[in-house]
C-alpha cells in the first residue's frame, strides 16, 4: 500500500486531490444540513404560522358570514353586505396582506407575502377561493375557501 501512496518518494497528487474533494463535499453537505436543522428546529420562527393562519381564517369566517356579495381584483377582495354596504377589503400592499374594515381601520394579517389570489368557484358562485403565497419559500402557503352567507339572513 505504501508503494501506491508514494510515487518516486512523493505522495500521489491525484489521491490528494480526490481526498480534498471528498473533504470539501463532506463539509458543504454537513454545513447545509446544520443550517437547515438550525432554521427549523433550533430557531423556531418568530411568528407562529398556525396562529397567524388561524387569525386569517377567523377574519374571513366572520366577514363572509355577513357578506352577501364580493368583488375580486388581481390582489384584492372587497366584501359587501346584502344592502351593498362595504364590509371590508382584503389586499396585498407592499408585500403585506392587509384587512381594512368599513371604518378604514387597517390590520396587517401577514407580512412578507409574495402574492395573493382570490377567485369565485366555477360551480358555486358564492364560494370564494383564497390563495396566499409567502415570500419565504420555506413557509407553508395558505389555501382555503369561504361561502358568502349574507343572503341567507
Amino acid at each position: 500500500m505504501s508503494n501506491y501512496l508514494l510515487k518516486r518518494g512523493k505522495v500521489n497528487s491525484e489521491l490528494i486531490l480526490l481526498l480534498a474533494l471528498i473533504i470539501i463535499l463532506f463539509v458543504v453537505i454537513t454545513s447545509y444540513s446544520m443550517s437547515s436543522y438550525k432554521k427549523f428546529m433550533v430557531e423556531p420562527s418568530k411568528k407562529n404560522t398556525k396562529v397567524i393562519y388561524n387569525n386569517i381564517i377567523t377574519h374571513f369566517k366572520n366577514d363572509t358570514y355577513l357578506a352577501g356579495s364580493a368583488v375580486t381584483a388581481s390582489d384584492s377582495l372587497t366584501l359587501f353586505d346584502k344592502t351593498s354596504k362595504n364590509l371590508c377589503k382584503y389586499e396585498l400592499k407592499d408585500k403585506n396582506f392587509l384587512r381594512t374594515d368599513n371604518n378604514n381601520k387597517t390590520v396587517t394579517l401577514l407580512e412578507n407575502v409574495e402574492s395573493v389570489s382570490f377567485s369565485f368557484g366555477k360551480d358555486l358562485p358564492n364560494l370564494i377561493i383564497v390563495r396566499i403565497y409567502p415570500s419565504d419559500k420555506y413557509e407553508i402557503p395558505f389555501f382555503t375557501s369561504f361561502a358568502l352567507r349574507g343572503f341567507n339572513k
